[in-house]
């Protein structure tokens, strides 16, 4: 239903319009004072609009919490959108050095276990009572009426198809009652049932639109109608207050009181998967991503529904491309702008360094999610660049990792597997983009106690990288021969190739680089034509997308 979600009617980009500069927001940290000047620097370097700098003031540490994100971040986010009227405008934010990589668990208060505990016994009673009265009303209308056919089903998204239905049904027998006494009894059954389990705006049209001369029952289902309306407006001003405890339960009382149990039911769900704490934390970019989302699940992830293979339902509001300019250290993100900018206009130059583990999926493994399947598209991928290409490839491929220091001249890399370890496979080229696949490899940046590998690939040149802040499980991380072949192609810059390619939001994944850089835009690598068929739609549309099932879980904290 509507009161959950915002009625955007922003289009997904076009696969031929790339991100625009007047597109992107940059948030930086008031409290970090290397942070603004930075920003500042890329609006120069890339000549953003003005008033596209955010300042907010945010800790001075790698993690934020749960609450603050909730209380501090998100609005003043939406607020400045909202006021600048660029709401539907920016579809992508870039966080800079200073923003904390991460947000904590969700820790509750004493009073949040207590509304989660009432939460969930008043879900259970719910879930029990309704589909029973909901049955009762059907058994009654059948029996004076028998052409009637109940539909079935007791989850939320049934149970307001069975009422429409029965509440259809309902209201063409009245406007076939055969004296005024008749259809007011039916028409007065019918209001009370509808304001008890949950009107629809469809039924009112329907029974409204029959001619009839005026009368009290026609007052009855504009009065209902009316409640409904100023109901609704009422629950948009305090559904984005997700944090608030009061508006929680003013949100359900509203709900309760103007669109009736079965809505009920719904949002008392929702808040429950808002309040659940366990899986909780999630790398501050992907979170953000879900800016304009108010109520979702925060245990584990949500499906990208910016994902090649994603087709979003209507009424679902923008999913939002997030990005990051950080590095160990400021002047480094300096750097990886310029040498970005450099390689973008001369093309960058150098090898493809691919480092699968030999790996192959095993009839007891789950196909989709698997080690053998992840290590398969790195093998994949040195097939295609083999084949179709004219970009030098180095393939590793048995157990071991790559040699440290082994080789030079790399442009991109992808590899795994050494936990928190980082092993350099050799020099990166200026503007060289890779990742490695390993958990927890951005705990941290700017430590220099940090081994991880994000650290150590930025430290050695690399201009973008992604990594886990936590355990992000395998699918978590974009399919080798999905991400650097969009990229070879030069047709997309890097914030879309990621979030075309990566599967998941509000979970573990930040990707550090310039959203705009293109490297292979004046020099392609591949032909759109010489991408796997799954990715040809993105540039040769067909009539249907399908959209892909979630893989299995596959932790990598011991991938043997």
């Amino acid at each position: 239903m509507f009161i959950c979600v915002h009625l955007w009617l922003i289009p997904l980009l076009s696969p031929a319009l790339a991100l625009q500069p007047d597109q992107i927001l940059l948030l930086v940290n008031k409290n970090a004072p290397e942070s603004l000047p930075l920003a500042q620097f890329y609006v120069n370097a890339r000549r953003l609009p003005d008033n596209r700098i955010l300042s907010l003031p945010l800790p001075i540490n790698e993690e934020i919490s749960f609450n603050d994100y909730e209380q501090q971040v998100v609005p003043a986010i939406r607020q400045f959108l909202t006021d600048s009227q660029l709401d539907s405008k920016i579809t992508c934010i870039v966080s800079f050095f200073g923003v904390p990589l991460r947000i904590g668990p969700h820790s509750l208060t004493d009073l949040e276990r207590e509304e989660l505990s009432a939460l969930k016994t008043g879900r259970d009673r719910l879930a029990t009572d309704v589909p029973a009265e909901l049955s009762s009303l059907e058994k009654n209308l059948q029996q004076s009426d028998p052409t009637f056919k109940p539909q079935t089903g007791d989850d939320p998204n049934h149970l307001a198809s069975r009422a429409e239905s029965l509440f259809r049904a309902m209201a063409q027998r009245a406007t076939q009652a055969p004296d005024p006494k008749s259809r007011a009894d039916q028409v007065k059954s019918l209001v009370e049932s509808m304001r008890r389990f949950g009107g629809s705006a469809s039924i009112l049209r329907l029974f409204t639109n029959v001619p009839r001369p005026p009368g009290e029952e026609t007052e009855q289902l504009k009065g209902l109608t009316g409640q409904m309306q100023k109901m609704a407006a009422e629950v948009a001003q305090v559904q984005h207050l997700r944090h608030d405890p009061q508006a929680r339960i003013r949100m359900r009382k509203l709900i309760a009181d103007g669109f009736g149990r079965i809505e009920l039911l719904r949002v008392m769900q929702l808040h429950i998967d808002y309040l659940e704490p366990a899986d909780t934390t999630a790398a501050f970019d992907s979170e953000l991503a879900l800016l304009w989302w108010d109520y979702y699940p925060r245990s584990k992830w949500q499906l990208n529904l910016l994902h090649y293979r994603q087709n979003p339902p209507p009424n679902v509001p923008p999913t939002l491309m997030t990005m990051r300019l950080d590095a160990p250290q400021p002047g480094q993100v300096r750097d990886l702008i310029l040498a970005g900018l450099k390689a973008e206009r001369d093309g960058l130059k150098g090898k493809i360094v691919l480092d699968s583990r030999s790996i192959f999926s095993k009839p007891n493994v789950p196909a989709v999610g698997g080690y053998g399947w992840y290590d398969q598209s790195i093998r994949n991928l040195a097939d295609l660049l083999k084949t179709k290409s004219k970009i030098q490839v180095l393939h590793e491929d048995s157990p071991n990792l790559l040699a440290a220091n082994s080789t030079t001249d790399i442009a991109l890399y992808c590899g795994w597997y050494s936990l928190r370890n980082y092993l350099p496979p050799g020099s990166f080229n200026p503007g060289s983009v890779g990742f490695h696949v390993a958990s927890a490899e951005m705990v941290g940046l700017h430590s220099d106690n940090e081994r991880g590998w994000c650290r150590g690939l930025l430290n050695d040149g690399l201009s973008a990288t992604l990594g886990p802040v936590a355990e992000p499980y395998l699918h978590a991380f974009p399919l080798a021969d999905d991400f650097f072949p969009l990229l070879l192609t030069g047709k997309l810059p890097l914030a879309e190739v990621y979030w075309k390619t990566n599967l998941l939001t509000s979970w573990m994944i930040n990707t550090i680089g310039d959203p705009l850089y293109t490297p292979y835009q004046f020099t392609p690598a591949l032909k759109t034509t010489d991408l796997p068929p799954r990715l040809q739609p993105l540039f040769h549309p067909p009539s249907t997308n399908p959209t892909p099932s979630t893989p299995a879980l596959t932790p990598l904290l011991n991938p043997h």
